[in-house]
């Protein structure tokens, strides 16, 4: 709603709704702080390559000899 009152023409809505290959990205990596300074609309692969080296890194921890 904010995006759509601040900025209807923003690429990341479609039909007045977001974009279905848009995510909402929350700064502080907090999912349940909402406040708007916290969250910023991206690309779904953005979001992703952005995640990405903490996504790897949990998954397939180094050797901690």
């Amino acid at each position: 709603q904010h995006l759509q009152a601040t900025d209807p023409d923003s690429p990341f809505l479609l039909d007045g709704y977001l974009h279905p290959g848009a995510d909402v990205h929350h700064v502080n990596e907090v999912r349940d702080d909402n406040r708007l300074e916290n969250l910023e609309v991206m690309w779904r692969g953005q979001h992703t390559r952005h995640h990405l080296p903490g996504l790897i890194a949990a998954r397939w921890p180094k050797d901690t000899q």
